[in-house]
């Protein structure tokens, strides 16, 4: 393998690395998302942006305690 096979690799990695982090917060999950980015590449990348962030919003219900 050459220089430049070598050093295309690890930038495939690390981006796969910094969208796996990204992908964390979106309801496609860090695998898929890191998945998508190292076998498609800038196509996965879209996939993840386009993504939805998860909701964190929380609702707390008092039912059924009665103390």
């Amino acid at each position: 393998m050459n220089e430049g096979a070598i050093l295309g690799f690890f930038l495939r990695i690390l981006l796969t690395g910094i969208f796996y982090s990204v992908g964390k917060k979106r309801n496609i999950g860090g695998g898929w998302a890191a998945t998508l980015v190292f076998f498609l590449g800038l196509i996965g990348m879209i996939i993840v942006w386009c993504s939805k962030k998860k909701d964190k919003s929380v609702e707390f219900t008092d039912e059924g305690n009665d103390i």
